[in-house]
């Protein structure tokens, strides 16, 4: 059995992570996009840069997203 394509289109995705709430979370390190994206079954969502280049994330105990990073 091949495994499914969840999503297409990214733009060098890492650090996949579940929230709480079961919800696939990731960053898009390329330069055009720089984002977390959070791919929720309903739609595709993505949180702006706020400054950097995001290159993983992790939720912590109390759900808390943290996302790390390097020069943008």
């Amino acid at each position: 059995m091949a495994n499914p394509v969840i999503a297409t289109g990214l733009d060098q995705p890492e650090g996949p992570a579940f929230g709480p709430d079961g919800v696939l979370h990731l960053v898009e390190m390329g330069e055009a996009r720089a984002c977390v994206s959070i791919l929720d079954p309903e739609a595709r969502l993505r949180l702006p840069r706020y400054g950097g280049r995001p290159t993983g994330l992790a939720f912590d105990g109390d759900g808390g997203l943290w996302v790390a990073g390097g020069p943008g």
